[in-house]
């Protein structure tokens, strides 16, 4: 009996929203003294990034270790199981491979946010997403292997890497007049019938 009590706390503890704190990341202070996430430590599948930990403004979400040796991503929030997650103001730039190879159906960006680097989110689940007005860029594969439907791009996106939706389950998709231009093989994968494009593209 107390086993199962105890499954039973564990599946709800992970289940529902939990505030990241210090004991749940590592911290980590760039030359420029921005404080950075470089690792998640914590069990939540549904997490809240919040601005500040232990009174430290969060600006990063770091990039994931690549290791030459067998070509994949190491650290930060890799193959952590997560389903949730939401990043509070102030953060302007998610790392290469950070949130690389878990079960995330739902993401939350702030306005903040700039730039989503290389494979960020590739390999979830997500099927929505809401890109910031600030957004710049999406790096190459950040969003391959996951099952949006619809994009629609913000209004100051300029740059679109590579790959950055291979394999999802788009039929439209919206570009606004700052495209300028796009890489190889962006949608590919996909099976797109409706096209808003941006006078630049």
């Amino acid at each position: 009996m107390l086993k199962i009590i105890i499954c039973y706390l564990i599946v709800v503890f992970t289940t529902f929203s939990v505030v990241l704190n210090t004991k749940d990341v590592n911290l980590d202070k760039n030359l420029d003294g921005e404080y950075i996430i470089n690792e998640y430590k914590g069990i939540a599948k549904v997490i809240s990034i919040p601005s500040k930990i232990n009174g430290n403004a969060i600006s990063k979400i770091e990039d994931a270790y690549f290791n030459t040796e067998n070509n994949d991503y190491t650290g930060c929030f890799i193959k952590k199981g997560l389903i949730e997650v939401s990043f509070s103001e102030g953060i302007y730039s998610i790392g290469e491979g950070s949130f690389l190879k878990n079960n995330i159906k739902k993401i939350i960006l702030p306005s903040s946010l700039n730039y989503i680097r290389k494979n960020a989110f590739s390999n979830n689940q997500i099927e929505e997403i809401i890109f910031p007005e600030y957004l710049y860029t999406i790096g190459d594969s950040a969003f391959s292997n996951n099952k949006l439907t619809k994009i629609i791009f913000p209004p100051n996106v300029t740059y679109i890497g590579e790959k950055a939706f291979l394999n999802n389950m788009l039929t439209t998709i919206i570009f606004p007049d700052s495209i300028k231009s796009l890489e190889d093989n962006v949608f590919e994968g996909n099976n797109i019938s409706n096209i808003t494009i941006g006078n630049n593209v």
